[in-house]
């Protein structure tokens, strides 16, 4: 049985379909990591608004304000066990 050579629209076609399976996973990716909540939906106004770096400010402020409620909690935690 001899085997079927691939020809070069053969590997174009499968370039173009992996090319396309790539973009398309990088797209669903990038929907499914951006938050829906509230401070989500702020830090995309205000990079839409006022620009990017008015949006990484604010996406730094939301995180420090996470962190800070998380240690509240982890040393209520700690209080309490």
């Amino acid at each position: 049985m001899r085997r079927r050579r691939i020809g070069y629209n053969d590997t174009r076609e499968r370039l173009e379909t992996l090319l396309f399976l790539l973009i398309k996973a990088v797209g669903i990716g990038l929907l499914l990591a951006v938050p829906v909540g509230p401070l989500g939906l702020l830090c995309l106004r205000r990079s839409l608004t006022l620009g990017a770096m008015a949006g990484l400010v604010t996406g730094l402020g939301v995180a420090t304000a996470d962190a800070i409620y998380a240690a509240a909690a982890a040393f209520a935690l700690g209080a309490v066990g």
